[in-house]
């Protein structure tokens, strides 16, 4: 089977326009078999290091700011004209599993940045595979955390790349059997504990 990989950085989904533009990119490729994989959303990264930063010295902010981010997301859910409803809900359910990952964990500033750091591109990609469903793409949401193991370093996470090509040999064929493009994330995986890891700035 052969598989094309297209990579489309913050710029290039930054908004409703650019990454309704990303759909006509694939359309005009005619590639049968597809692998997308999306950073977050313009300076998105950037606005959750200000929330991992409040978060830790003021709840009250902090999640004030986690509230306005995850509207924003919304926001552009309805630029789409993709179903908010159903978003919200998948997105609520990742914050509220990466919030209980972090509860009693403020001492391990590094473990609560790469679960917060990481809602960027969880969030992002969630909203484009949407917005290819809408507009007939045969397409599926893959969590990228569960074929990138890594080890427990945070911020700066190495991938166990033997181990990553098996799972995702095996798992990405699956699934592309049955779909046309995978919709994925750059720049985390997870480690043996169950939580977030990120491979650094720049790691996608």
């Amino acid at each position: 089977m052969k598989i094309s990989v297209y990579k489309f950085g913050g710029a290039s989904v930054r908004d409703a326009e650019n990454i309704m533009n990303v759909s006509k990119i694939l359309r005009k490729a005619r590639t049968s078999k597809v692998v997308v994989v999306i950073s977050a959303m313009g300076k998105m990264t950037n606005k959750l290091e200000l929330i991992c930063q409040q978060l830790l010295v003021n709840k009250s902010k902090g999640g004030k700011l986690l509230a306005e981010f995850i509207n924003a997301h919304l926001n552009y859910a309805d630029e789409l004209d993709i179903n908010k409803l159903s978003l919200g809900k998948k997105l609520d359910k990742i914050v509220v599993a990466q919030l209980k990952k972090i509860a009693g964990q403020s001492r391990k500033r590094d473990l609560v940045y790469d679960q917060l750091i990481s809602l960027g591109e969880l969030f992002s990609t969630l909203i484009v595979e949407a917005y290819f469903k809408k507009v007939g793409f045969n397409s599926k949401w893959i969590d990228i955390r569960k074929f990138m193991p890594t080890d427990e370093s945070y911020r700066e996470g190495k991938v166990n790349i033997a181990r990553m090509k098996r799972l995702v040999s095996k798992q990405f064929g699956a699934s592309l059997d049955k779909q046309d493009i995978l919709v994925t994330q750059g720049f985390i995986g997870s480690n043996d504990k169950g939580y977030t890891t990120t491979l650094g700035r720049e790691g996608s």
